[in-house]
């Protein structure tokens, strides 16, 4: 009987396409399929938006 082991996550890579007054980040899967996306502003509240965007 096989063993019902969890499998090892796929990788995912962020890319971030920076300007002046918005940050667009895309998350992509190891066959470079998009995943999700998000464009936000060039600030504090910005770059945690991008964290949790990250982290999830």
């Amino acid at each position: 009987m096989p063993s019902a082991s969890p499998s090892a996550p796929a990788p995912v890579v962020i890319a971030i396409n920076p300007h002046k007054t918005s940050w667009t980040a895309v998350a992509v899967d190891n066959r470079l399929q998009p995943l999700a996306s998000i464009r936000i502003e060039v600030n504090r509240g910005g770059y945690r938006q991008l964290r949790r965007f990250a982290g999830r």
